[in-house]
């Protein structure tokens, strides 16, 4: 992904920003993005952790989000009109499938006619 040198982003870095109210909202309704596009969720989460002190890193970081979403605004699942309204849901485990640790593993996606809804 992207976002990895999210990792590395730590409190003091680089200089502060003269007014940090721009990265404050920018960041907060960034976090109701998030509920739809699950995979900004991590950046917004590490993003959120600067909100009291932001530095330029912090806020070139956040641009660099931005151009993300920007680039992939028409990605994410198409709703079509199905005649079917029938709920499907599937699950799937692997019971302490992990070899180091015993971690299982879960997933599931629910799908209302055709479309997918979770």
């Amino acid at each position: 992904m992207i976002f990895l040198s999210m990792l590395r982003l730590m409190v003091h870095d680089g200089f502060s920003l003269t007014d940090a109210t721009p990265y404050r909202h920018l960041v907060s309704g960034l976090q109701y993005l998030s509920l739809t596009c699950p995979d900004i969720s991590f950046t917004v989460k590490k993003l959120s952790q600067f909100m009291h002190s932001p530095s330029k890193t912090h806020c070139q970081a956040l641009k660099r989000l931005l151009h993300y979403l920007k680039c992939t605004i028409s990605f994410g699942p198409h709703l079509c009109r199905h005649p079917s309204h029938h709920l499907y849901a599937f699950f799937d485990a692997d019971w302490a499938g992990d070899r180091d640790d015993r971690k299982s593993k879960t997933g599931y996606v629910v799908y209302l006619g055709g479309n997918l809804i979770s």
